[in-house]
């Protein structure tokens, strides 16, 4: 008799030692493909072997125990069923008062099988991305032909690190989708739990899942987002209960993932029952109950905040591998919106403006240029058409980045005062260079900001000179100016503007060195840059000079320019908001301002 049909166990010890390479297609299996075929195999073989002791068992009851029941029959006393129901209540109330404890400790993980999908095709711009986190899906893939051929170890955890709305999330899926496994996601706020010890059972429950399913997948990719929440340095939470609480759960992080390999139940039977029995029983046991191979799991966390992770947590052996993200450049916001537009029916005029609309949205992340062709296609639907355009496009770009419009409700002195001051920042920005160039100016109110001056650059930014600070400082000054020069006193308007230039000051002072110290205020990390700065007599001089020095400049520029300036307000008041043509039939066409790093600027908004 036949334990198991059509199958072949020596080529499941061949491909179990990495002899058999091929498949039925002729494609090289991975390790993670292997370790599925031999735990497939062997729990078939595990089957069959129970079936048959079963059937045997039967048959021996059959032979020397015949006309008996191998489960004896129960009898239950007339008297007692009359407490059936009662029973039956009590042992419902005790299920309803018990069941919410027994899922305290429960993982907070949402399973996704994620085979198919675009995998690393939906990092749309990201070349380098992609072929870092090709690395890793290779290294994890191939984990046993590295380790035996070059006495390597693949990674057992990566840290993904980068600002809000970069991709972290979607490059881990990616991963999953790439070589179909299991993807086990939470939140770190999910694991915490407000009774003492549940954060931690939660927590070993989460990697007992994530190696569970990479056992029976072959591979598992467990995914905690913002990681931070749970994972901050113990030497920072202070004293007392709480820090002995938090510090135990990062501690509990730290034995997980150093013990992310540890035995399972069965193997330790297993070898709880090697040392205790003959070895020819020892010999047959792990011939009909061969030990099962391990899959892969891979622990990936995400954050925004690194550098307040604990050291032990980021050091090899725990975060092998650390994935930087960054904001997407000019190019790669191009390619993001192309690649959105594809799934949806659009204009040639919108692939056409997809370069302009690029290079106007610096400083956007994947997320929000994400959000921008969403509400494009929005715009498209409430207009009746089917079509995204380019005018759904730039519309688009104003709700998402300015807002929505809301008119000019205010009294006829306020309605002047408003319009001198955007005009100031105006002016301003439009004849100093490296503060971008002025797209927008309007007086309609938005939000909390009754009037605002949007300038734009088409290229991106990562660093800034001296002058371009100081021009930035001036530009925020300016509808103050604007107002002392024009209407004689200045307002609470420029409240806003004032933090603004301060900021930049502060900045200037306390942390690039462009002040008379080259001390770096940014090292008092516990005080901040700002108050670090502010509090000492002598920085705050230099930060007090340096805005009263721009604040002369940026009033002896408006008066040299005090015609352009009442023509604007004027124009301003009679049209309410105006683009950059408008603008320049007042101002006048200028020449190419030379900017001292020519690599742009986000969109920045005067608002006030």
């Amino acid at each position: 008799m036949r334990i198991v049909d059509d199958v072949d166990f020596i080529g499941v010890i061949k491909v179990s030692h990495g002899e058999l390479n091929n498949s039925s297609r002729g494609e090289r299996l991975d390790d993670l493909a292997k370790v599925r075929l031999v735990r497939s195999m062997a729990l078939k073989k595990r089957l069959s072997f129970s079936l048959f002791l079963l059937l045997v068992l039967v048959l021996l009851k059959d032979i020397f125990l015949p006309g008996r029941a191998i489960v004896p029959s129960l009898s239950i006393p007339g008297g007692s069923l009359s407490m059936l129901p009662s029973a039956v209540m009590i042992l419902a109330l005790i299920m309803v008062l018990l069941l919410p404890y027994l899922g305290m400790g429960r993982s907070p993980h949402s399973r996704y099988y994620a085979s198919g999908g675009g995998g690393l095709g939906s990092l749309l711009g990201e070349e380098r991305l992609a072929h870092e986190l090709q690395g890793i899906i290779d290294q994890l893939r191939w984990h046993q032909e590295i380790t035996k051929e070059l006495g390597g170890n693949v990674p057992k955890g990566v840290l993904f690190e980068g600002p809000p709305g970069t991709g972290k999330t979607m490059a881990a899926r990616a991963i999953a989708q790439e070589i179909s496994v299991p993807f086990l996601v939470a939140s770190a706020s999910s694991f915490q739990s407000m009774y003492y010890g549940q954060t931690n059972r939660k927590i070993r429950s989460f990697f007992r899942s994530v190696r569970k399913a990479a056992d029976k997948s072959g591979g598992a990719i467990g995914f905690i987002d913002e990681i931070d929440a749970i994972g901050a340095t113990r030497s920072s939470m202070g004293s007392g209960s709480v820090r002995e609480g938090v510090t135990g759960v990062v501690t509990e992080l730290l034995v997980q993932l150093q013990s992310f390999d540890s035995p399972s139940g069965l193997h330790k039977v297993s070898s709880y029952l090697s040392n205790s029995l003959p070895s020819p029983v020892v010999a047959l046991w792990r011939r009909l109950f061969p030990e099962l191979p391990k899959g892969r799991a891979v622990f990936i966390a995400a954050t925004n905040r690194a550098s307040e992770l604990d050291p032990a947590l980021v050091r090899p052996g725990r975060f092998d591998r650390r994935v930087n993200f960054d904001l997407p450049t000019t190019k790669k916001r191009e390619l993001i919106i192309l690649g959105l537009l594809a799934d949806r029916p659009a204009s040639q005029s919108a692939l056409a403006s997809v370069a302009m609309i690029a290079s106007q949205t610096a400083g956007m992340s994947h997320a929000g240029v994400a959000r921008l062709v969403e509400e494009a296609a929005g715009l498209a639907w409430r207009r009746g058409s089917k079509v995204i355009d380019d005018r759904d496009l730039w519309d688009a770009l104003a709700t998402t980045r300015i807002g929505i419009a809301e008119g000019s409700p205010y009294p006829p002195e306020q309605r002047m005062r408003i319009a001198v001051h955007e005009s100031g920042h105006a002016v301003a920005g439009w004849y100093l260079s490296g503060v971008g160039q002025v797209e927008l100016l309007s007086i309609y109110k938005r939000g909390a900001a009754l009037g605002l001056t949007a300038r734009m650059n088409d290229k991106d930014q990562f660093l800034f000179t001296e002058s371009q600070l100081r021009s930035e400082i001036s530009v925020a000054l300016a509808g103050l100016c604007a107002e002392e020069i024009v209407l004689g006193q200045a307002s609470s308007g420029g409240a806003s503007d004032l933090e603004r230039a301060t900021e930049v000051a502060v900045q200037m002072v306390g942390r690039f060195g462009l002040g008379d110290s080259l001390i770096s205020f940014a090292v008092v990390g516990s005080l901040g840059l700002n108050a670090a700065t502010l509090s000492d007599t002598e920085a705050r001089k230099q930060v007090d000079a340096l805005l009263n020095s721009e604040r002369i400049r940026t009033a002896e520029l408006l008066n040299r320019h005090r015609d352009d300036l009442d023509r604007l307000v004027w124009r301003l008041l009679a049209k309410e908001e105006m683009d950059h043509n408008e603008i320049e039939e007042v101002l006048g066409a200028v020449e190419p301002k030379r900017v001292d790093i020519s690599t742009g600027s986000d969109l920045k908004l005067d608002l006030d």
